[in-house]
């Protein structure tokens, strides 16, 4: 339901690292997307998003409505 969640899983030398195959569960979101997600990170120095990061954020918004209506329609809670 939440990033934590699954971060947790990863084991300590790697978690909180956007990698593959290091224990998280997969998610649904491409490396363009992760790259696009964290250029919008609060926490870190605001640079300019491309063309091509404007996409892959939708994509995501995309990605997240429909989890969140699949969850929904499970009855489980909402992230």
């Amino acid at each position: 339901g939440n990033c934590l969640s699954c971060h947790a899983q990863a084991a300590p030398k790697w978690d909180m690292i956007c990698e593959d195959g290091h224990g998280c569960m997969p998610i649904p979101i491409t490396e363009d997307m992760q790259i696009a997600l964290q250029k919008t990170d609060p926490r870190c120095p605001s640079v300019p998003l491309t063309d091509e990061d404007k996409i892959a954020l939708k994509k995501v918004v995309e990605i997240a409505k429909a989890a969140a209506a699949a969850a929904a329609a499970a009855g489980q809670p909402q992230p």
